[in-house]
């Protein structure tokens, strides 16, 4: 017999122009304190219209650097340094290794 794995996440993907700009709404559907994880470019092209989205949709944020590789460890050091901020939801900034370390 195979293993099947199901795996639950939010069923909203936001994309577009300027979207960047609204993300603090949409977030705050889903919590109200956001542990963001990026890249150092990523983040820093979405940082301070993440910021002022989110503060007027009233949702904290913590940003956490990822460090290159979606693996065990790297995993458990985010879930560790998101349950120490009080995260409630988990934002993925970037592309690639750190959206599969977000989800």
């Amino acid at each position: 017999m195979s293993q099947i794995t199901v795996t639950g996440a939010p069923s909203r993907y936001v994309q577009g122009k300027e979207c960047i700009s609204e993300a603090g709404a949409h977030i705050a559907k889903l919590g109200n304190v956001a542990f963001c994880i990026g890249g150092k470019r990523g983040t820093a092209c979405v940082h301070d219209s993440l910021v002022s989205s989110c503060g007027e949709a009233k949702v904290a944020l913590t940003f956490e650097l990822f460090l290159g590789e979606c693996c065990l460890s790297e995993i458990a050091r985010l879930q560790a340094n998101a349950t120490a901020a009080g995260a409630n939801v988990i934002v993925g900034i970037g592309g690639g290794k750190s959206i599969d370390a977000a989800k």
